[in-house]
């Protein structure tokens, strides 16, 4: 009869071992789905900043060309006025 008892015993603390180790499983399970789901998002937010970085380059591509047009414009605008000024003091001398 002893043996009967042992029988289910042992069966009793394989499924307890069986039932620990399916715990274990699931909520290690459950953390990948949480790190991929975290993964997604940071990659999505590196997407984003990706897209926020070309556009800003592009702004400030666009900005450094202005700059040049305004500097182009300002040295002609003072040699013009360097011009101006000359002829000034020329018509003031012979005056």
């Amino acid at each position: 009869m002893s043996s009967n008892l042992v029988k289910p015993k042992i069966l009793d603390e394989a499924t307890s071992r069986l039932t620990e180790a399916l715990r274990s499983f699931e909520a290690a399970v459950e953390r990948n789905l949480d790190k991929e789901q975290k993964a997604e998002g940071l990659e999505q937010h590196i997407r984003t900043l990706n897209a926020e970085q070309e556009r800003l380059a592009a702004s400030l591509n666009m900005a450094r060309q202005r700059a040049e047009r305004l500097e182009t414009a300002n040295d002609e605008v003072s040699h013009r006025l360097e011009n101006v000024i000359d002829s000034i003091k020329t018509v003031v001398k012979a005056g």
